[in-house]
């Protein structure tokens, strides 16, 4: 991890984070964050700081014990034969900016910040006739006795967060927050009618 200081006015934090699993082996996820002060407060007014800030990373999310024992990789006797998908981490990638603003020598904070996240290659269990739908090849689904757990679907999410403090006193504090929020799933084969019309 690095750490940049340009005038004590931009501020960035870069990092790489490598993890290694026996399963899937080594995966790298970087992040970044950078931060940039307009304006410095001014004396005799009630405006304080205003800072601009960026976030992005990457971050993954093992399988746990019971996924990775109802994986096909690990249903699918290997002496068959058939070529079995391992199973992988889930992946997501968020990013977020915004804008701070500080006032009264920092007594009242707010903050407005837009995000977008994606998480890909998540793990559902999906039954022998959903695993074809995935790309498994239909001989090696057939071999799986009932189903397992894929990395098949995934979702986005986007919208806006704001959020408000203020110190009303020795003993009080004020706070309030708000967040929309849009969250679309764009793959999700074990999803049905029944439940989803939309697949």
């Amino acid at each position: 991890e690095g750490h940049v200081d340009l005038a004590s006015r931009l501020w960035a934090t870069l990092g790489l984070g490598v993890e290694h699993h026996a399963v899937f082996g080594t995966v790298a996820v970087p992040r970044a964050a950078v931060a940039f002060f307009v304006r410095r407060p001014a004396t005799g007014t009630g405006w304080g700081d205003t800072k601009l800030v960026f976030n992005a990373g990457e971050g993954i999310k093992a399988p746990s014990v019971f996924q990775q024992q109802n994986a096909l990789a690990t249903l699918v006797d290997p002496s068959r034969g058939l070529v079995v998908p391992a199973v992988g981490p889930e992946r997501g990638r968020d990013i977020d900016m915004g804008v701070e603003q500080w006032w009264r020598r920092n007594a009242m904070h707010g903050r407005v910040a837009y995000f977008r996240n994606a998480y890909r290659d998540l793990l559902e269990y999906l039954t022998r006739t959903q695993l074809p739908q995935a790309g498994v090849p239909a001989a090696t689904a057939a071999a799986a006795q009932y189903g397992a757990y894929v990395n098949a679907s995934s979702y986005t999410a986007r919208g806006l967060e704001a959020s408000f403090d203020a110190r009303a006193g020795d003993r009080l504090r004020v706070s309030g927050s708000y967040t929309c929020l849009q969250a679309t799933v764009t793959r999700a084969l074990s999803a049905t009618p029944v439940f989803n019309p939309a697949f």
